[in-house]
């Protein structure tokens, strides 16, 4: 059980010598991970929501 990834994830940080570094460094590279996707997902949003908006844009005549 000890080596089981639930018990390094649940484990609190610095609870003992080793474990407490895994889950420190799983937890610093799943917060990386995190924010990385989040900063993609929000940048593929903003494209799309300019696509939409230009695309809004241009389908207004100067009329309207």
């Amino acid at each position: 059980m000890m080596g089981s990834s639930n018990v390094l994830i649940d484990a609190p940080h610095g609870a003992d010598g080793s474990s407490g570094n895994m889950a420190r460094r799983k937890a610093a590279m799943r917060s990386a991970h995190l924010s990385a996707t989040r900063r993609l997902g929000s940048i593929s949003r903003q494209i799309i929501l300019d696509g939409f908006v230009s695309d809004r844009l241009r389908g207004l005549s100067p009329a309207a």
